[in-house]
């Protein structure tokens, strides 16, 4: 789906152009200058960023030469095109890609060319670094090998705990930043987590947090996944999200958007996104969102005998667990909660128990799911419609001057949040329609995810 701001003016910062008396920076210098990378490798870079204008300047097989390798996707064009532009030289020695936009310098081109596209697919918008110690998909796990070495794996500081386990930044081969949790021995059978690894397997998406693989012949085992830089979506709109423009906003909805549809598509769940949705989406260096926090996530139509036990959230890493009598999910699932949380007071205290024992955080949830204990894609749709207000309104807790229980009566008679001050009518109409109650089971009603991409 191509994302276009057709709902929302594009707010542009103010971008300072160096001028000609200005003393050029070397190419390296700037993040959208990936060297001697090969054709193909910037493909395969530029679709796993998978946003519209995403970009990048590699060396050209000419000596001495430049190309701009830039992404687009077309609506219902699931793979999205990479052109290729070779930057030329008029006799005047001025470098252009369009022949009449002339510049002195490379930084100067893809200046101009970050707000006008003259001549090319799309502006370039996203520039894609090479420099982050990312483990490229190149050396991802695939086909089924995800057992690494533990010797490989390098703990560095801790990023926080829970009761099943310690969660530390670390480096796999000595250069790759990856996230590490430190299972505690006993805290899941071991027929759940390899169940629950190879689902993880199962779910890639450049919207959905990266699973790398596991250190499973001894204790403690280790869950080895990217490492998202600034850390989860709630903390990062609260301590940074006076500086972000609407646009930008609208974009990190956009990005959720993406890996809810694309769950949806595989026929999951994410129940967990119901639980403080912000909390459950961690923001990357480049500003871009990738959902996380997948121990609520449930392939339709599938059963599972028992009930989750519960555990309540400890110090900066948590994960929000809802049991229920009626749904239930394996502890193995938890072993991805790595959305990096400070216990901020609410959450802990935003849990709904029904008289069948369900518990469920209320402020995130549909009233399907207060009335029929009802879980679905639907009820995804509605969470996100909170995670949108989320972001609008800059980490603001829903519903803040109401208790659970009067959100239950009040949702369920019809109350619905206000729109944020920074969301435009506009947004504000997609939001609400997250919030459509659903019929009772085996009526209809509610679309599922993915229409909100095509509103965006």
């Amino acid at each position: 789906m191509i994302f276009v701001f057709t709902l929302f003016p594009l707010l542009l910062r103010e971008v300072h152009e160096p001028n000609s008396c200005e003393e050029e920076q070397n190419l390296d210098d700037y993040d959208w200058f990936a060297g001697n990378i090969s054709r193909s490798q910037a493909e395969q870079l530029l679709r796993q960023k998978g946003k519209e204008g995403a970009f990048m300047v590699r060396n050209s097989s000419q000596v001495g030469m430049y190309t701009v390798s830039l992404f687009s996707k077309a609506v219902n064009d699931k793979k999205g095109t990479v052109k290729h532009y070779h930057v030329h030289t008029n006799a005047e020695n001025k470098l252009y890609l369009a022949e009449n936009y002339c510049f002195d310098s490379i930084p100067k081109l893809i200046h101009y060319h970050q707000h006008n596209s003259a001549g090319m697919i799309t502006r370039l918008r996203h520039p894609v670094s090479t420099k982050a110690n990312k483990v490229p998909t190149s050396v991802a796990l695939g086909s089924g090998i995800w057992e690494l070495k533990r010797e490989e794996i390098t703990l560095l500081k801790e990023l926080g705990s829970g009761q099943f386990g310690v969660v530390h930044l670390g480096k796999w081969k000595k250069h790759y930043d990856v996230a590490v949790k430190m299972i505690k021995e006993g805290s899941m059978s071991e027929d759940e987590f390899f169940q629950e690894a190879q689902t993880m397997m199962k779910l890639s998406h450049p919207k959905l947090v990266k699973f790398y693989g596991v250190c499973s012949k001894k204790y403690p085992i280790y869950i080895v996944t990217e490492y998202i830089t600034n850390g989860c979506l709630l903390n990062y709109l609260k301590s940074h999200g006076k500086g972000l423009e609407p646009s930008q906003l609208l974009e990190m909805c956009y990005d959720v958007c993406e890996g809810m549809a694309f769950l949806e598509s595989q026929q999951f769940i994410h129940r967990d996104l119901v639980s403080a949705a912000a909390r459950n989406c961690l923001v990357d260096s480049d500003l871009s969102v990738k959902v996380s926090d997948f121990g609520m996530t449930r392939r339709l139509g599938t059963d599972c005998p028992g009930t989750a036990e519960r555990h309540r959230p400890l110090n900066h890493v948590t994960a929000d667990l809802v049991t229920s009598t009626v749904g239930c999910v394996t502890q193995g699932a938890l072993f991805l909660f790595l959305s990096y949380k400070e216990p901020d007071g609410y959450v802990l205290d935003d849990q709904y128990v029904s008289s069948v024992g369900t518990k469920f955080p209320v402020k995130w949830s549909a009233p399907e799911v207060f009335h029929y204990f009802k879980f679905s894609s639907k009820s995804d749709v509605w969470a996100f419609g909170i995670l949108m207000w989320e972001v609008f309104s800059l980490g603001k807790q829903p519903y803040d001057l109401y208790d659970n229980s009067q959100v239950v009566v009040k949702v369920s008679q019809g109350h619905r949040l206000y729109r944020p001050q920074l969301a435009s009518d506009t947004i504000y109409q997609i939001m609400y329609s997250c919030w459509h109650e659903a019929s009772p089971p085996g009526q209809g009603g509610q679309p599922g995810v993915s229409p909100l991409g095509r509103a965006f």
